[in-house]
């Protein structure tokens, strides 16, 4: 993956130079432009395919009509280069860019949708005078743009749109709302008015007018598939997966959790040949047990890194990066595992949205359970209010009273409920966070895999691991976010995947044989953050200066600010994401709204 900048209207070479600055850290191999009457394009490449000089971006084709830049990789590109050449066209280079260029001139605006890959481009076709972008189908790769004073510009960081002193640094209210609710904005819009995401499986077509056309939409819908066909499919779909993640001429290496996602993709790569795998130890929550079994098991070549976090001083620069607050406190172990994997490997495999696709998060447990037992919860309910805690009762109940899908996935998962949003921001009416068109009449549980693949994943996660992995020039990819492979899980009946009894049901049983049994039949286990011993170990004494300054602030009622830090730890499974979802908040504040120029946060 690289970075890139550009506009459309607007041609600066000294804005260029400061656009591509910005995000030097995801190129830092090569640097490119081009400049035309009408259009700006750069570059910032991380060689991954085709290291010689053939490979720079922007690249062209030999008339001067089309020029490309691109961040990502196209898996089937040799496939498409072959159509390509049997057509007529001639390649000078090994680089998967090529085939953007040659391939635009070939299917014009039907190229996205042929293409298998993730990816974030901009196709500059002088004799139409267009500027197209596209994204990736999954999200897996970021694109922004923003459009001021007759401008179009775009970039694959935020920051870099920052750059050019006609983008007003201004919050979304809206964008607020929903941060509240979810720890993100929901696609197109970002925290920063009037600046937004192109959304995955999009393109942008600009000339005279801006065009949205959408060339991938994921559909769910179940279909008569056996459990047999189910565990053949699904091992068959991700050993394609991650064998089309293996193509790099740098060095690439597996990131081994030693949980069930990254057990699966490391077992599969490892059929090639031994593989370079990697863990990160954080000495809080010791897997070295699992990854253990899991190295002796495929017999691959393991590296055992072992980082001692300064955790809050790191939290300005992971604000940086991400360009959006902190409020996920995974992005700091994400971060620091890139920091330390980059002198061994530029590419990393990730078991990043299995729990997605398959159905492996306890929360989806949860909510099956509630909504198949509400009536006998809502009276325990009652009970409950005398030995539970207040917040924690209200939500639960809250739950238990929802009368559709919607309010009870909110009320589950909310980080502040709409009663909170409510009570917590100053400014009046809070109008009801509803429910995306595509969830549609969909079944309960295809709500909750439709919104975490087509939400969770690409305004949260994947941003997450794509920006604190480029941060250090580390490529992340995602087999098991592949088309095919989505496509395909997004058809199984829903048994196969949660009920209310267990989670990952087709995945345990196509990784039988691959993966040892320790692994396949461990309980689903996300980055745990100790947050009471943290607290003793001095982060209320850090958090502190950041909630006076919240407090001083429009946004929130200073009491309920000035409250929450005094009582914070009371019940802290219930208030850790509160507190970082505030903390995070006001720290992307200081980095990118108060400063006159956005700038790292030294802490």
């Amino acid at each position: 993956m690289c970075g890139i900048v550009g506009a459309k209207g607007l041609v600066d070479a000294g804005l260029l130079k400061k656009m591509k600055s910005s995000i030097r850290h995801r190129g830092p191999d090569q640097q490119g432009s081009y400049i035309d009457g009408k259009v700006m394009l750069g570059h910032q490449r991380l060689s991954i395919l085709d290291l010689t000089e053939k490979g720079r971006q922007p690249m062209g084709d030999a008339e001067g009509r089309v020029h490309v830049v691109f961040n990502g990789e196209i898996y089937n590109y040799r496939t498409l280069k072959k159509e390509l050449e049997s057509d007529g066209y001639r390649f000078t280079s090994n680089s998967d860019t090529e085939v953007l260029v040659h391939g635009y001139k070939q299917w014009g605006e039907s190229l996205p949708a042929k293409l298998d890959g993730d990816f974030g481009f901009a196709i500059w076709d002088s004799d139409q005078s267009r500027l197209m972008l596209a994204r990736d189908p999954m999200g897996v790769v970021p694109l922004y743009y923003t459009q001021t004073s007759g401008a179009f510009l775009f970039a694959s960081e935020i920051k870099a749109l920052l750059a050019y002193e006609g983008v007003k640094r201004q919050l979304s209210p809206e964008a607020l709302r929903e941060y509240l609710c979810f720890r993100y904005p929901v696609g197109p819009r970002t925290l920063f008015e009037g600046i937004y995401k192109v959304q995955p499986g999009e393109m942008i077509l600009v000339d005279e007018r801006i065009r949205k056309k959408t060339f991938w939409n994921l559909q769910y819908e179940e279909k008569d598939i056996t459990e047999t066909q189910a565990v053949a499919s699904v091992r068959r779909l991700v050993q394609e997966s991650v064998q089309k993640r293996l193509q790099s001429d740098v060095p690439l290496g597996v990131y081994l959790s030693g949980g069930l996602d990254s057990s699966f993709v490391a077992a599969c790569a490892n059929t090639s040949g031994p593989v370079h795998t990697f863990s990160v130890l954080f000495g809080e929550d010791d897997e070295t047990p699992y990854v253990d079994e899991m190295v002796n098991h495929i017999q691959s070549h393991h590296t055992y890194l072992r980082v001692d976090p300064d955790r809050y001083a790191l939290l300005g620069q992971v604000a940086w990066h991400l360009d959006e607050p902190p409020a996920d406190i995974a992005a700091l172990p994400t971060y620091l595992m890139a920091q330390v994997t980059k002198p061994h490997a530029s590419v990393v495999l990730t078991g990043d949205g299995g729990d997605e696709v398959f159905g492996g998060y306890t929360r989806y447990q949860r909510l099956l359970q509630i909504k198949a037992g509400k009536s006998v919860l809502k009276a325990g309910s009652t009970v409950a209010k005398h030995f539970l805690p207040k917040p924690i009762h209200t939500r639960l109940n809250d739950a238990t009273s929802a009368t559709n899908d919607w309010d009870l996935m909110l009320a589950y998962a909310a980080t502040f409920s709409e009663s909170e949003r409510r009570e917590w921001m100053e400014n009046g009416t809070h109008p009801s966070i509803m429910p995306p068109d595509y969830l549609g009449s969909l079944s309960f549980p295809n709500k909750m895999y439709a919104w975490d693949v087509k939400t969770l994943l690409p305004d949260d996660y994947l941003m997450k691991v794509n920006k604190s992995s480029m941060a250090h020039a580390v490529e992340p990819r995602v087999p098991l976010l592949d088309m095919a492979l989505v496509r395909y899980t997004a058809q199984l009946p829903t048994r196969f995947k949660a009920t209310m009894w267990d989670t990952k049901i087709i995945q345990r049983k196509a990784m039988k044989g691959l993966v040892p049994d320790m692994i396949i039949k461990r309980q689903k286990r996300g980055f745990v953050v100790p947050i009471s011993r943290w607290m003793k170990e001095g982060l209320r004494e850090f958090a502190e200066p950041f909630f006076d300054s919240l407090a001083k602030r429009s946004y929130f009622k200073k009491d309920l600010v000035q409250r929450f830090l005094k009582s914070f730890g009371r019940h802290p499974a219930y208030d850790a994401r509160q507190f970082w979802t505030l903390l995070g908040f006001e720290i992307w504040h200081q980095t990118f709204l108060d400063p006159d120029t956005p700038r790292p946060l030294k802490i």
